[in-house]
């Protein structure tokens, strides 16, 4: 698997797409937990469908940081090592948290 460089185009794509997912998740979270509220459709809960896809998502983007290069002193470090080292002692755990179903394990 290469190392992305973190100014391709296309991860930044994918960053900002997730942005509009963690902005989707900060508002519809608390308001189903609060309201009690499940949308519906034809065919059952679509609600349950958008956030196994949404957490699925946030996975795929931890290990493509996990493959993210990053900058440091205007050089792009491409080592594996060092770019895992650096992912587990700042945002992993972070980003391994929001893909834990809040809001299903709140229902129970």
């Amino acid at each position: 698997i290469p190392v992305f460089n973190p100014r391709n185009k296309y991860k930044v794509a994918w960053d900002l797409f997730l942005a509009v997912i963690i902005f989707y998740s900060v508002l519809s979270i608390p308001y189903k937990i609060g309201f009690g509220i499940e949308y519906e459709m034809f065919f059952g809960s679509v609600d349950g469908g958008i956030d196994l896809t949404m957490d699925i998502l946030f996975l795929l983007d931890i290990f493509a940081t996990f493959n993210t290069g990053f900058m440091f002193q205007k050089i792009l470090v491409s080592n594996r090592h060092l770019i895992i080292k650096r992912y587990l002692k700042g945002w992993f755990i972070i980003d391994f948290l929001s893909t834990v179903p809040i809001d299903n394990i709140a229902e129970l």
